[in-house]
């Protein structure tokens, strides 16, 4: 007997309506270099009181974390500080991976990359690449605690 909540998972992935669009890229059995293909997404961190962000920008290949950052409201604005940070350390993606989230299609989001001369990959409205999105990078970092309980927040 499987047990689960009655009540509505958050929802994260809000499709906006991009003046352009862009196919899946990637192909997981394809990936064999490092800057090869980046991933992102947008997991919330159940807390006692409310629901805090966290955007991560992570290498498919290593699944090694470039830059992350949290915020309180699923803005534009913190995806792009994440992806300032990830491009900062002199490092840029073949491609780069994500859901059609409103924050990653927007025309700042998306001319950034194209700016980096980045080509630009999206999955379908069901999500990023399961094994590859951030949200199951570390488990517990991304998902919450494994243990009975919640976090505090303040």
């Amino acid at each position: 007997m499987g047990f689960r909540a009655i009540y509505r998972k958050l929802r994260t992935t809000i499709p906006g309506d991009p003046a352009e669009r862009f196919p899946c890229l990637v192909d997981l059995n394809a990936v064999r270099a490092e800057d090869q293909v980046w991933v992102t997404d947008i997991p919330y961190i159940p807390q006692q009181k409310g629901f805090p962000y966290l955007v991560a920008i992570v290498v498919l290949f290593s699944r090694n974390v470039l830059s992350w950052k949290l915020s309180i409201s699923l803005d534009t604005e913190f995806c792009l500080n994440a992806l300032e940070m990830a491009l900062g350390g002199g490092r840029t993606p073949e491609i780069f991976h994500c859901d059609q989230g409103c924050q990653f299609i927007s025309c700042d989001y998306v001319a950034r990359l194209q700016a980096e001369e980045i080509r630009t990959s999206w999955s379908a409205l069901a999500g990023t690449l399961r094994s590859a999105s951030p949200a199951s990078h570390g488990g517990t970092a991304m998902e919450g605690p494994q243990l009975p309980g919640s976090w505090n927040s303040p």
